[in-house]
């Protein structure tokens, strides 16, 4: 059983779960990655911190807004048309910066998140990690430079780097107690020297800084497949830490995906609990549900006990039955909750068989507390009638 209807179900309606009025005053905008708002909000907001900056040059807050706002308008834009000009945008935004507060922090921050190291060439590669470098140096405790310092530490395989940036990063409180938890449990959920691929930031800097800075799980091989098929000298590395046939022809994610199949020989095949997987029908059909993380297999595999065994014997899950710590994103929260589901529902499914009524109530005391206050609450009350 491999709940990809539930997952389907899950991964398109994550982004639904809470609407948000507009605002006629300026705000912090954040990421989508930690606060989702609708487009017609980064398109106000965007506006708004651009009056600002009419007045006030050099007010690097402003600044900050202002480019953040249009780069999650361009991430929420339903056509190419409107994409293109939120592009355009950040770039007259850059070279506004340029102009107004070249040399400080949020200039070589920004700079730096601008342009993106994955799929460059080696020299822009070292032009654009100069930029992030510059920002970590003028102030290494502000974390907002640090993805894109992990970015520069991963290309170059800096393992060393790594381990000091992932020591600070925990320490400085800036990733969410339960991301740490889910992702704890998405790298337990997988086998001894396993191939784990992921796909975004969510699913991809926790694992590593877990895994430097905890040694929680280093033995598991951690491969975004989005930074392998962008960068040769990444796919290299993590290829030789996997020992698996390097390749030089790889022209999408996709093909990084099959290039793994087709050579990893007994090694287990993960991937991540992110709903990248929607996106194959191959993969749907040979990827089964252990818990955070879905298991390849080219014959049927009887997923039921390792999902029960890492549910039962080695997940932490106090973090979705008692609120233990403030969360500065709850909504990003209660989206990261909802990896969780396909996993419960199944494992619901098989004490309801078995006739286990404890473990029965208990799923289902937990299932219901996660999708609490969520516009799909009661379809999945449903699906649990239904079970």
């Amino acid at each position: 059983m491999k709940s990809i209807l539930l997952i389907l179900f899950v991964g398109f309606n994550l982004i639904t779960l809470n609407g948000y009025s507009q605002s006629s005053t300026p705000e912090k905008v954040h990421s989508v990655v930690d606060v989702y708002r609708t487009y017609e909000w980064y398109t106000e907001q965007n506006q708004l911190w651009g009056d600002i900056l009419k007045k006030q040059k050099k007010n690097m807050d402003a600044w900050e807004n202002y480019y953040v706002s249009a780069r999650m308008a361009k991430i929420m834009s339903e056509t190419d048309t409107d994409r293109d000009n939120w592009a355009d945008k950040m770039e007259t935004i850059i070279t506004g910066m340029e102009k107004a507060i070249p040399g400080t922090y949020e200039y070589y921050h920004l700079k730096s998140w601008h342009s993106s190291i994955w799929g460059a060439t080696e020299e822009d590669v070292k032009k654009f990690s100069s930029w992030a470098e510059k920002a970590y140096a003028m102030d290494p405790d502000r974390t907002e430079i640090y993805p894109d310092m992990m970015n520069v530490y991963m290309i170059n395989n800096d393992e060393e780097k790594m381990r000091e940036l992932s020591k600070r990063w925990l320490a400085s409180g800036d990733i969410s107690p339960n991301l740490i938890a889910l992702t704890y449990n998405m790298l337990m959920s997988t086998e001894e020297n396993a191939i784990l691929l992921t796909a975004g930031d969510n699913d991809t800097y926790p694992a590593l800084v877990l895994q430097y800075a905890r040694d929680i799980r280093p033995d598991v091989t951690v491969i975004n497949i989005f930074c392998a098929w962008g960068s040769n000298n990444y796919r290299t590395n993590q290829f030789n830490k996997a020992n698996v046939k390097l390749s030089s022809n790889i022209n999408n994610e996709m093909e990084v995906v099959d290039h793994m199949i087709a050579n990893i020989g007994e090694k287990p095949l993960f991937f991540s609990y992110g709903n990248y997987i929607n996106g194959s029908e191959k993969l749907q059909g040979k990827v089964y549900n252990v818990g955070l993380s879905f298991r390849y297999s080219d014959t049927d595999f009887n997923n039921t006990s390792m999902l029960i065994n890492n549910y039962e014997n080695k997940f932490m899950l106090d973090q979705l039955r008692l609120e233990l710590y403030p969360e500065p994103f709850p909504e990003q929260v209660k989206r990261h909750n909802l990896s969780y589901l396909p996993g419960l529902i199944q494992l619901y499914s098989h004490y309801n068989i078995i006739g286990d009524a404890t473990k029965k109530a208990n799923t289902r005391a937990l299932i219901l507390r996660i999708t609490s206050n969520t516009n799909f609450e009661e379809t999945i009350e449903e699906t649990l009638r239904n079970c």
